[in-house]
């Protein structure tokens, strides 16, 4: 059974909002967490934008941008990950890095200030600071 958590924040780029869906799934998901893809509105529907692998909720679509997309940050741990920790997506013009537990991820050290759609505008609270995923970087 696949089941999916999505949500939507405002494109600093343009007009509209970028997709953000974290699957879960046995063909989606291992020791280190499941996938989340990024669409964005093309044409009436949506494109694929990046699939990235081994991540873990919170998702948070940062008010930061690199290449005119928002970074993204997600939680990674499991799979030999230890500790856990958040670590940064930027956009490098075409797509995201795949895979958040290697480079050309960074590891986050303290908050996060999300978009307004990101986790329905809850706040989580970082599994390894502790600290709000919506407050400051």
């Amino acid at each position: 059974m696949t089941r999916a958590a999505g949500s939507c924040a405002s494109s600093p780029r343009r007009r509209g909002s970028d997709s953000y869906v974290y699957v879960v799934s046995p063909l989606y998901c291992g020791t280190g967490g499941c996938t989340t893809l990024v669409f964005a509105p093309q044409d009436g529907g949506l494109r694929e934008v990046s699939s990235i692998s081994v991540t873990r909720p919170p998702i948070v679509a940062a008010e930061m941008t690199s290449n005119g997309w928002r970074d993204l940050v997600v939680h990674v741990s499991g799979g030999g990950i230890l500790p856990g920790h958040e670590a940064r997506l930027r956009f490098d013009g075409r797509s995201y890095p795949s895979n958040p537990s290697v480079p050309p991820a960074e590891p986050v050290k303290g908050a996060v200030k999300g978009a307004e759609g990101d986790s329905a505008g809850q706040r989580h609270r970082s599994r390894h600071t502790g600290q709000d995923a919506l407050g400051t970087l």
